[in-house]
């Protein structure tokens, strides 16, 4: 198996040091950032010259203008470059998209569409508004719809929640996650990348049973 070398970012949890631990693992060489590098001392002792920390906060917007050039300056010959931290931090999503969304409604036997926008703003500091204003296409003739949501950052990372504050459930795109609203459950999922991005939900109980997925693209 050939060594490979990879650029990764967020390292210091989540996902990011997720895929570093299993680069190393393979026997490739990674350039990791964190905010922090600290918390990469660990890995170090581990893996040795394997591992080349580099500090970066990606939060920070002049700090992502570095990407570029700090990939040049410290690897030569990359095999790979892995943002975790860009889709896992939502104040990197802030601005308009477009929403497309299917749902399919197996106890109506109907599948509808909603098209129109989903707005991320900066309320404050670590406190994002989600609000959806679109048009759901649907048996019977087009209704106009909304949603809001917030997205707030707490010592255990991010948060989505409703209106009033009440949890929602853990952003954490690419894992599973639960919400438990009796006597219906809701099973989603946030996937994709920066730049196209999917939310899906699987609700099933008594009372509902469907499949929503929006898919968000760059716009609005």
């Amino acid at each position: 198996m050939s060594e490979k070398v990879w650029f990764i970012t967020g390292t210091s949890r989540g996902f990011g040091r997720e895929w570093a631990i299993a680069a190393l693992e393979r026997g490739d060489k990674v350039a990791a950032t964190a905010r922090n590098t600290a918390s990469l001392d660990d890995l170090v002792a581990n893996y040795g010259d394997a591992l080349l920390p580099i500090e970066l906060d990606v939060t920070d917007p002049e700090h992502l203008k570095r990407l570029p050039d700090l990939v040049g300056e410290h690897v030569d010959g990359l095999d790979g470059v892995v943002h975790s931290i860009a889709f896992g931090n939502p104040e990197t999503l802030l601005g308009a998209w477009t929403l497309a969304r299917t749902i399919e409604d197996r106890r109506l036997e109907e599948d509808s569409t909603v098209h129109g926008v989903l707005e991320l703003d900066e309320k404050q500091p670590g406190l994002i508004r989600w609000q959806e204003r679109a048009t759901w296409r649907r048996t019977g003739g087009d209704v106009a719809v909304s949603r809001g949501l917030l997205l707030a950052r707490t010592d255990d990372g991010w948060w989505v929640r409703f209106e009033d504050g009440a949890d929602f459930h853990p952003w954490a795109p690419g894992k599973p996650v639960l919400h438990d609203c009796a006597p219906d459950t809701y099973r989603g999922e946030v996937s994709g990348t920066p730049e196209r991005w999917t939310v899906t939900w699987e609700v099933t109980g008594p009372g509902k049973d469907y499949t929503m997925t929006t898919v968000l693209t760059p716009g609005g």
